[in-house]
């Protein structure tokens, strides 16, 4: 482990009495860094009492979380299900360099595309591109149509994996990260999924990337309406009638 590793994973949090859940015995070790907690007062709660590292921002509309550890897969699938989690957006590779920043919850199609965790099965149902084919049109976004096999039956969501943004840096093509936004939005308004429109947003921390790319989801959300609804505003001023309505 390299000397910022083990500052970052052992460093207290400021303000701990906003982090009680997160500081409890048991659910220590489900924090990925020491220094990154799920904030009690928004942070989502699974059916079972159980704790998981993730918030509820933007009112709900969006939850941020920190990759899964390989302990706490389980609590992460738990999660996508009990929450009805259409799309999930990943925003890191699961090893940079010499550091693991995340640990894979799906199963690569070119090792079978199942893996099992706990009492959850994912199966990869299908992807953008195979997991070794090149020339791809998108070098650092893949998309995987993933199915969560489970007691009560089966949830299907979609992960759009961006691989083209190092921790601590900016996105290799900053149109990519415009590029995932627009995919999530047609992914989340025209297929079968548009009738959920809650987003899991994960890097490592889930904090930095994750932070900016839900700001950026926001402000693409927020401009697109504006420019919607002063069209029909205009619309329906009579000199601009025609202009708008042919």
């Amino acid at each position: 482990m390299s000397d910022f590793d083990y500052i970052q994973k052992n460093t207290p949090p400021e303000f701990p009495e906003k982090f009680k859940t997160a500081l409890l015995p048991e659910n220590i070790k489900k924090n990925r860094y020491s220094d990154v907690l799920a904030n009690d007062d928004t942070r989502v709660k699974l059916n079972n009492n159980g704790y998981i590292n993730a918030n509820y921002i933007f009112q709900g509309r969006m939850i941020a979380s920190q990759a899964p550890t390989i302990e706490t897969i389980p609590d992460f699938l738990q999660m996508i299900i009990e929450q009805q989690v259409p799309i999930v957006i990943m925003l890191t590779k699961c090893k940079e360099k010499t550091r693991i920043k995340a640990t894979p919850y799906w199963g690569y199609k070119s090792e079978g595309g199942k893996k099992v965790f706990g009492n959850y099965t994912v199966n990869t149902i299908d992807t953008l591109y195979d997991d070794v084919e090149e020339d791809k049109f998108m070098e650092d976004i893949q998309i995987r149509y993933l199915q969560i096999i489970y007691e009560d039956g089966v949830y299907s969501f979609i992960q759009i994996h961006y691989m083209g943004w190092p921790d601590f840096g900016v996105p290799l093509n900053p149109k990519d990260a415009l590029d995932i936004v627009y995919i999530q939005y047609i992914i989340g308004t025209t297929s079968k999924f548009s009738n959920r429109n809650l987003v899991c947003v994960h890097c490592s921390a889930g904090v930095g990337r994750t932070g900016v790319y839900c700001l950026l989801s926001r402000i693409v959300e927020m401009v697109t309406y504006e420019i919607l609804e002063k069209s029909e505003t205009y619309s329906k001023q009579r000199c601009l009638f025609f202009c708008f309505n042919i």
